[in-house]
């Protein structure tokens, strides 16, 4: 009966972890999409639309899905490593989109005449915080895969 049990606790751990990573990486992408739409506003242009972030979420969401079930295969951790790579490239990849969108905005709001200084604090305050969020989820993804190779170690000790 005990021997049950373990599985589904473990499984229950590795399955908030895999969410409290999603979760992480969608507020670092929310928290730059903010204020690149704030800018975006202002300039009279439109930011990111709702279709590509969706598109966006839902390719990180089929990536999870993978992650989580390569997590339930101790024997397979080389492919865990190869999805949480593609996991942290592709956020990481739409970070610096949006980071890089958001910095695009700098010369169209001086061509206004619009001072930059006004949005410069906030604006580096959520890249900070955004990457506060990104590199959490590196380490989350980097404790997980410890795991199964704490698991993978156990395996082979009591084989």
């Amino acid at each position: 009966m005990s021997r049950m049990a373990a599985p589904s606790k473990a499984h229950r751990y590795g399955l908030q972890l895999h969410l409290t990573i999603y979760v992480l990486t969608t507020l670092a992408i929310l928290l730059l999409l903010f204020e690149q739409s704030q800018l975006a506003t202002r300039v009279g242009i439109q930011s990111t639309s709702l279709e590509e972030f969706l598109v966006q979420q839902f390719v990180l969401g089929g990536l999870l899905v993978v992650l989580v079930g390569a997590f339930g295969k101790i024997e397979n951790r080389w492919m865990y490593g190869l999805f949480a790579v593609l996991f942290a490239g592709y956020s990481g990849s739409r970070l610096a989109a949006a980071f890089s969108r958001t910095l695009g905005l700098v010369p169209a709001l001086e061509n206004q005449g619009v001072p930059i200084s006004d949005y410069q604090g906030s604006f580096y305050l959520l890249a900070l915080a955004s990457a506060v969020c990104y590199l959490m989820t590196i380490l989350l993804l980097r404790r997980c895969y410890g795991r199964l190779s704490i698991k993978h170690s156990e395996l082979h000790l009591v084989a």
